[in-house]
């Protein structure tokens, strides 16, 4: 996003599993969201808390606001070029 360019941190929330199945239903709890074109946060919260392996779970998936240089990189790029308020694989 043009709008998170230039900024030096962002809020992020993500859901962790490392089954694949665990994963898709996740997303297919969220897509009517997703295809509406904004994923309320209390939605995310709820299926990051079902289907999430991470500790971050307990908080809704939130790992609360990441600077540059502070995730892995691939995690990163995505975090600073998705879309407020949307969810991305």
């Amino acid at each position: 996003s043009t709008a998170l360019k230039n900024c030096k941190e962002v809020k992020v929330s993500h859901i962790l599993n490392e089954k694949q199945s665990k994963v898709l239903e996740a997303i297919a709890a969220l897509q009517p969201f997703i295809d509406s074109g904004k994923v309320p946060p209390s939605e995310f919260g709820k299926v990051a808390q079902q289907f999430s392996t991470c500790s971050s779970a307990k908080r809704g998936g939130s790992l609360g606001f990441v600077g540059r240089g502070k995730m892995v990189k691939e995690f990163e790029t995505v975090a600073f070029s998705t879309n407020i308020g949307t969810v991305s694989p």
